[in-house]
């Protein structure tokens, strides 16, 4: 698979009354994911993720899969537990997503505290490094999984409103 050039579709389960658009949807749901963007100073936490996982040594924002009888915000708060070390207290969900590959992945924008960002200790068979980038310093990587441009569009859009 690459993850590097794959579409990536915006989709809009939450706020869809049209059932016939939410079925085409789900039926190309094969796993339920769930990112994280964290915003200080500017910059935003993104990981470059290791080399043991699917679209290894790639940046994305923190994040994975939604286990059953988990609610997206427990799923966030448990991903950033495992991958980093220290948890997020979610916000609200700002996009969903849909991969090639058949990932629905729920955006949500997340808070750290001070504490919780110096606790950060990444777990390196999920992780290879966390960094602080700003909008533009990932924008102009080469080095993103497909999906993290969906969230500057999303920020464009929420400028022109």
């Amino acid at each position: 698979m690459d993850y590097k050039h794959s579409p990536v579709e915006r989709v809009h389960l939450e706020d869809s009354t049209d059932p016939a658009y939410r079925a085409e949807v789900e039926s190309r749901i094969v796993r339920k994911g769930v990112v994280g963007i964290v915003e200080r100073d500017g910059k935003y936490l993104v990981i470059q993720r290791s080399e043991y996982v699917p679209a290894p040594l790639l940046y994305s924002f923190p994040g994975g899969g939604i286990e059953l009888g988990e609610t997206p915000q427990q799923a966030l708060i448990r991903e950033f537990t495992e991958e980093l070390g220290a948890p997020c207290t979610p916000r609200r969900q700002i996009l969903e997503s849909l991969s090639a590959w058949g990932a629905h992945i729920a955006w949500w924008l997340a808070d750290m505290t001070d504490e919780q960002i110096a606790a950060i200790k990444p777990d390196e068979r999920e992780v290879a490094q966390v960094l602080w980038l700003a909008p533009d310093e990932i924008k102009n990587s080469d080095n993103n999984i497909s999906s993290m441009y969906l969230f500057f569009d999303w920020l464009e859009e929420q400028k022109s409103l």
